[in-house]
């Protein structure tokens, strides 16, 4: 089974926006970039578009550019995830973050629990 992944590397004064996962999988409790599920895959611009829509909706921010800075393919053993990511640099931290998220300097970010792919992307830039 594949999955398409769009991941929002969101950051503010040296600060990265991170969302902690709720929903019952694996994953929950762990910590990640804002993230999308898309149908496939999506060019540069396509996902710098798609993530630009998100942020306004889960922020309210409007014209936050992205650029595209990777892809990889991660592979479970039940599942390969595709796996996109964009960046931004805020120029003021949001008044307000929507319930399970926050913005942690990069020394609080290395402590919070996350999956290996948001390990391996962090440790990669």
């Amino acid at each position: 089974v594949d999955r398409w992944f769009l991941y929002m590397d969101v950051r503010c004064r040296e600060r990265v926006l991170m969302e902690r996962r709720t929903n019952k999988d694996i994953w929950r409790g762990l910590w990640e970039l804002l993230l999308v599920e898309t149908c496939g895959k999506l060019s540069a611009e396509e996902a710098e578009s798609v993530a630009s829509d998100q942020l306004r909706q889960k922020l309210g921010l409007e014209g936050v550019k992205f650029h595209h800075v990777s892809q990889c393919v991660h592979k479970l053993t039940h599942r390969t995830i595709h796996a996109s990511f964009v960046r931004a640099e805020l120029c003021d931290v949001p008044a307000e973050l929507p319930e399970n998220t926050g913005m942690f300097k990069g020394s609080e970010v290395k402590k919070l629990p996350v999956s290996r792919l948001i390990d391996r992307y962090l440790r990669g830039l």
